[in-house]
């Protein structure tokens, strides 16, 4: 009788579909590390470079076999020192650990959120408080004749606020209004502000901070008051890349626009539709 007996233990593996130009990657001379994420474990997980993410996909049958090996970096990323505390639930590094994102994904909306790090935590700000810091820089720029356009000091313009005031303004935060909507000058620690940008920046802001949707009417007035001087002319139709109409008379962003995710629909109360049945069962027995 023969008998058969394992070498090794069998570890189970599951065939995953590769994307075409993250395969290629993988048999380039140069290939990148990567990083199998997901928000929570039992959350759908994405393969990432720290350039790029890619949706994964499972398969039962494949002509080629890459085997993955789970490892444990011993140090951190040279040249990413830590920002915030490694402890901190909600620090940046944190995130850059857990978000199924790739580092650049993961930057790029940390820009476009104007997020930021504060006392070692991340800060995410509301849209009416990124109003109403846009309305204090619109403010203080004319107030001391500056063009935003033409470059200004970043120093000079954050100085123009009053610190002293219960609404003080962090620092923080205008740093990252600065990264979101800015750009440096050729002088150093300058920037300028160009219009378009910052134009359909603050429009996305005034829907965000009414929840997404209102009257076109009322969102063209305010949207012209936040831009001050740059006001003048604007219409709905000149952000329709992020937006559409419900209605002939509503305006709201695109999902994909969205700062925050969209309300989830009221559900129909359980009695009601008990209630709707005997109706219509008693009208039956009638």
């Amino acid at each position: 009788m023969t008998t058969f007996a394992l070498a090794t233990h069998l570890t189970n593996v599951r065939l995953l579909e590769l994307p075409q130009e993250l395969l290629d990657l993988l048999t380039s001379p140069n290939c990148p590390k990567l990083h199998l994420r997901s928000a929570t474990p039992s959350a759908p997980a994405v393969l990432t470079t720290d350039k790029r993410t890619y949706p994964l996909r499972q398969i039962q049958t494949s002509n080629t076999l890459f085997l993955l090996q789970p490892t444990s970096p011993t140090t951190y990323t040279p040249g990413k020192p830590l920002r915030t505390p490694a402890g901190s639930p909600t620090s940046l590094h944190d995130l850059e650990s857990r978000a199924p994102l790739s580092i650049r994904d993961l930057h790029d909306a940390w820009t476009a959120l104007c997020a930021y790090v504060k006392d070692g935590y991340a800060v995410r700000p509301s849209a009416a408080a990124l109003l109403a810091l846009w309305r204090r820089i619109k403010s203080a720029a004319e107030g001391a004749g500056w063009n935003l356009e033409e470059g200004f000091s970043e120093d000079d313009l954050f100085n123009e606020f009053d610190l002293d005031a219960s609404d003080a303004i962090e620092s923080e935060m205008f740093d990252a209004v600065m990264k979101r909507i800015g750009e440096c000058h050729y002088k150093e620690g300058w920037w300028m502000i160009p219009r378009p940008k910052a134009t359909t920046w603050v429009a996305q802001l005034v829907l965000e901070a009414s929840g997404g949707s209102m009257p076109t009417d009322l969102f063209v007035a305010r949207w012209r008051e936040a831009m001050g001087g740059w006001g003048d002319g604007l219409a709905a139709a000149s952000i329709g890349d992020i937006t559409t109409h419900p209605t002939p008379t509503t305006i709201a962003l695109k999902p994909e626009c969205r700062l925050s995710p969209a309300p989830a629909a009221k559900e129909e109360p359980a009695t009601t539709g008990k209630r709707k049945w005997h109706e219509k069962f008693g009208k039956g027995r009638k």
